[in-house]
């Protein structure tokens, strides 16, 4: 406002490019931290890419430098060691895109690449019918999609937990969900305030059978980790039994 009112042209340009990477450094910043928030709740996944974080931190020290240097009238050698500064601050007190991808211990024969991929195109599947749902104007439609969402997400936290389960899921994630998301999102595009009575009946009769092969799914899934619990409490007890204790 100073170097307008006082005309410096020069000063006004500085000044209005440093609070445009400002600007963007901030939503660069935002998209990091969601994408950390994302990083840190699952427990197979690459490290951030693009490193949202990172480049947020670089965008604001390049604001700073700009800022120091031709807003404030400092030599360059001064922007750039505030500009330095400003990259250390945010790393300190924000930290930096995490670097290495997380995984977790799994049997022999199983491509835990596979699995990190697989499980991140089903995350866009069922964000995708959040998405649509929130887009639907009736109640229990919402309800019931908000159920199918929470059971999708369930069974995909059990593939994390255990990529072994991949094999009996597998249909689960390429055929089912990927219809579910086909259904929901097109009935939303076409009908977001509701459609005729038999419409309607019949799109909530397909939520029932999408509902009902989801929570089979995840049944399954639990099942098997409570059969697996057995035969490994039962082969401690025959080693504890022939260990004589």
């Amino acid at each position: 406002v100073l170097a307008l009112a006082s005309g410096q042209v020069g000063a006004l340009l500085a000044d209005s490019a440093a609070y445009a990477l400002y600007v963007t450094g901030a939503m660069l910043a935002r998209r990091g931290f969601q994408d950390e928030a994302e990083y840190h709740r699952r427990r197979l996944v690459c490290a951030p890419w693009p490193p949202f974080k990172t480049l947020a931190a670089l965008t604001i020290a390049l604001a700073t430098l700009v800022t120091a240097w031709l807003g404030a009238g400092h030599a360059l050698a001064a922007g750039i060691a505030f500009g330095v500064g400003a990259f250390i601050a945010f790393a300190l007190v924000y930290g930096l895109d995490p670097r290495r991808g997380k995984t977790v211990p799994v049997r022999a024969g199983v491509d835990t690449d596979e699995a990190r991929r697989l499980l991140e195109e089903a995350e866009h599947k069922v964000a995708a019918i959040e998405q649509a749902g929130q887009r639907i104007g009736h109640p229990e439609l919402r309800q019931r999609l908000g159920r199918i969402s929470a059971l999708a997400r369930a069974i995909l936290d059990e593939i994390e937990r255990d990529p072994a389960d991949l094999r009996r899921a597998r249909r689960f994630l390429t055929t089912y969900l990927d219809g579910a998301q086909r259904v929901v999102t097109g009935y939303a595009d076409t009908h977001p305030q509701g459609g005729t009575h038999h419409l309607e009946d019949n799109f909530r009769r397909v939520l029932a059978t999408i509902e009902a092969v989801f929570e089979a799914q995840y049944a399954r899934l639990q099942e098997n980790d409570l059969r697996e619990l057995d035969v490994q409490i039962e082969v401690l007890e025959t080693q504890l039994k022939r260990e004589g204790l």
